[in-house]
């Protein structure tokens, strides 16, 4: 699976960033290939997860951007109440696992002792 950004064209690049990033992690490129009919995440869903994920990501890294998130999650979930619980647990394991990534070994484990 390949992503390309063309970084130099969006307004906020590491936003963008995070949230193809949070696609993957996800595994919503691979959902098709996954799950059964019945467990397919409906794509409002799976952008809130992403942008969510970028949100975090952004906030953990004190970045720009947290507000242009709160308004794309919006306008995706359009009148829903609540992000579902089993969704929570599945941003922030992918917001771990992208930070993770970025940082050197040593200096994640001593983030998170």
């Amino acid at each position: 699976m390949q992503v390309l950004i063309r970084l130099q064209l969006i307004q906020l690049p590491m936003k963008t960033m995070f949230h193809e990033m949070a696609h993957i992690v996800l595994e919503h490129t691979k959902e098709s290939e996954l799950l059964v009919d019945s467990d397919k995440i409906a794509r409002d869903l799976k952008e809130v997860e992403a942008e969510a994920t970028a949100m975090l990501c952004l906030a953990s890294l004190d970045m720009d951007g947290i507000e242009y998130c709160k308004g794309y999650m919006q306008s995706w979930f359009k009148g829903k109440q609540e992000i579902p619980e089993k969704s929570c647990q599945r941003i922030i394991s992918a917001t771990n696992k992208i930070l993770k990534a970025g940082m050197p070994k040593k200096e994640y484990n001593n983030n998170n002792k």
